[in-house]
């Protein structure tokens, strides 16, 4: 069973459920107001589902991962991008110079190749509207 918490009247509403799992039905009625009366349009019924949560998962935006470090041929760079924002890669080397761009990445994962990029410690740098992040990668 639910309860509007608020939004009655409106286009938009909250709804309580109760503490009873279960499958239950949320109904709405179109009304509009017809000069002295009430005119009663259609109503729709929907099946809710009302399940009791089993845990909280907790996230962490600036999550970024980089395996096998160091890297020797490849690596793989993992970064939390639930949204598939679009992220711009760098890999900067110790002096401060970005050697590397990766552009617009919309996944949540990057395989970086060794190529020209010469033996060392490196930044990666992960940026985008909502996601700033570093981490470091060591180059055999």
């Amino acid at each position: 069973m639910g309860t509007i918490v608020s939004g009655q009247g409106t286009n938009t509403i909250s709804v309580e459920w109760s503490n009873i799992e279960g499958l239950t039905s949320i109904c709405v009625t179109e009304t509009n107001s017809c000069s002295n009366i009430t005119c009663i349009g259609d109503t729709l019924c929907l099946d809710v589902e009302v399940l009791k949560p089993s845990g909280i998962s907790e996230y962490d935006a600036n999550y970024i991962n980089v395996y096998p470090n160091p890297l020797t041929n490849q690596s793989i760079l993992e970064f939390y991008n639930p949204n598939s924002e679009e992220v711009n890669v760098s890999i900067i080397d110790s002096r401060g110079r970005v050697v590397r761009t990766y552009a617009k990445i919309k996944s949540d994962n990057l395989i970086i190749k060794k190529e020209e990029l010469s033996n060392g410690l490196y930044y990666i740098e992960l940026k985008g509207s909502s996601i700033l992040s570093r981490t470091t990668i060591l180059i055999n």
